[in-house]
C-alpha cells in the first residue's frame, strides 16, 4: 500500500520518505496550530505543503517519476519552506536547521545527478541557510520569538522525534538499496566466473577450466579400479572444411558437435570441453572401456542422425585412462592414441594400450583397436 508496485529499493526510498515528509508536515501544522507557536498562516501554509508532498507520494506510487519528483521536493524544501519556516518559527531559536540536515541527507543520497548538478545542490544547501543565519544575526527581532520556554521544548522535542523518523526511513532505504546492489555484484561476478570457464563459441568448458577438471580427477583419485577416462576428440579434415565451405560453416560445424558432445556426456555423467582449435574432449569418471566405447558408439549416432548441409560430422578419438599419471602425461597419451586413430584411416576411436591401471580394463580397449584397425584396412 505505502509503496505500490515499486521495484527498486531507490524508489521505495523516495516513496516512504516523501510520504513520511507528508506526515511530518500534518504533524507539524497541528502542533503549531494547537501549541499556537506560529501564525496561522505559516499553519495553512505547512499544511498545503504536506498535502503537495502526498499529491508527489501518490504520483510517484502510481507512475514511477521518483528523480524528478525527489528534484522538486527538494527545491521546494530549500527555497520555500526553509525560508518560511525560519521567518515563522523563531529562526535560530527554531528547528529549522535540523529539518534542514535531514532535507540535505536525503539530496545528496537518493539523487542520481551530474557532477555539476551536486555542486549546485550543495550551494543551495550552503548559501540559503547562511543568508538566514547572517539576517538573524544581523537583525535579531525579525523573527517573533517563543512565547514561553516550554513551547520552545515541545517544539524542539516534535520537530527532532519527526526528522528521527525521516532519518529512519532514509537509512532503511539505503540499506535496501545496498543489499540489492550487493546482490547484484554477486550474481554479475558468478556470471563472469562462469564464462570465463566456459569457450565462446561453443559453451563448453574452454582449455584452463577443463585441464583443471583433469586436475582434479588426478588428485582425488584413491582406488586404482575407479579409472578416469579422457577421450579426445579432433573433427575430421576441419581444414578442408573451412577452406572448402567457409568459417561459418566452420564455425556451424563446430557448435554442432559441441551440441552433441555436451548430449552425450551428459548422459554418461561425464564432462565435455573444448582445449582448442577442432579439438574437444570428454572426462568420464569413474569409467571402463566399456562406458567408454558405449560414449563414442552413441556420439557416433548423434552425428549420423544430425547431419549438416554437407554432410555428416566426423571425428577421430583417442582414449586414454589416468593411471596416476600427471595432468600433461595423460593428455600426451590420450594425443598419442588420436594421432593413431588419424594416421590409421580416421573417423574411428582407439585407445592407449597402456592406459589401464590393471590387466582386465586393457583386455578390452585392446580388443577394440584390434577390431577397429582390422575394419579400416
Amino acid at each position: 500500500m505505502l509503496v505500490g508496485h515499486a521495484e527498486t529499493p531507490a524508489h521505495r526510498m523516495h516513496l516512504v520518505f516523501l510520504f513520511a515528509v507528508a506526515i511530518g508536515c500534518f504533524a507539524g501544522a497541528a502542533l503549531n496550530y494547537f501549541g499556537a507557536i506560529t501564525h496561522l498562516l505559516y499553519v495553512a501554509i505547512l499544511t498545503i505543503f504536506g498535502l503537495v508532498v502526498l499529491a508527489m507520494w501518490w504520483h510517484a506510487r502510481r507512475y514511477e517519476p521518483a528523480q524528478r519528483i525527489a528534484v522538486i521536493f527538494c527545491a521546494g524544501a530549500v527555497f520555500a519552506i526553509l525560508p518560511l519556516n525560519w521567518i515563522f518559527n523563531q529562526g535560530l531559536d527554531g528547528p529549522s536547521l535540523m529539518i534542514l540536515v535531514v532535507v540535505a541527507g536525503y539530496a545528496f543520497g537518493a539523487l542520481v545527478i551530474r557532477p555539476w548538478q551536486r555542486v549546485l545542490l550543495m550551494a543551495c544547501f550552503v548559501i540559503v541557510p547562511s543568508a538566514l543565519i547572517g539576517a538573524d544575526y544581523l537583525w535579531p527581532d525579525w523573527t517573533p520569538a517563543y512565547a514561553s520556554r516550554e513551547l520552545q521544548a515541545i517544539d524542539a522535542a516534535v520537530t527532532y522525534y519527526i526528522c528521527v523518523a525521516l532519518q529512519f526511513a532514509l537509512i532503511s532505504g539505503f540499506f535496501r538499496r545496498f543489499r540489492s546492489e550487493q546482490r547484484l555484484i554477486q550474481e554479475y561476478a558468478e556470471q563472469l566466473r562462469e564464462s570465463s570457464r566456459l569457450d565462446s563459441l561453443t559453451g563448453l568448458l574452454n582449455h584452463g577450466a577443463f585441464y583443471s577438471a583433469l586436475d582434479a580427477a588426478i588428485s582425488g583419485e584413491q582406488q586404482p579400479r575407479h579409472h578416469c577416462a579422457l577421450v579426445l576428440y579432433d573433427l575430421d579434415h576441419f581444414k578442408r572444411i573451412n577452406d572448402s565451405r567457409g568459417h561459418l560453416y566452420g564455425d556451424e560445424t563446430l557448435r554442432r558437435f559441441a551440441r552433441l558432445l555436451e548430449d552425450t556426456a551428459r548422459t554418461f555423467g561425464a564432462t565435455a570441453g573444448r582445449c582448442g582449435g577442432e579439438e574437444f574432449a570428454v572426462l568420464l569418471r569413474p569409467a571402463s572401456s566399456s562406458t567408454v566405447q558405449a560414449m563414442d558408439d552413441a556420439l557416433r549416432a548423434r552425428c549420423a542422425a544430425q547431419p549438416l548441409a554437407h554432410g555428416v560430422i566426423r571425428v577421430s578419438g583417442g582414449v586414454a585412462f589416468s593411471s596416476a599419471d600427471t595432468t600433461i602425461r595423460w593428455m600426451e597419451r590420450a594425443d598419442e592414441a588420436l594421432y593413431t586413430a588419424k594416421t590409421r584411416g580416421r573417423d574411428r576411436t582407439l585407445f592407449d594400450p597402456v592406459a589401464a591401471a590393471d590387466p582386465g580394463a586393457i583386455a578390452e580397449p585392446m580388443h577394440e583397436l584390434q577390431r577397429r584397425v582390422a575394419a579400416g584396412s
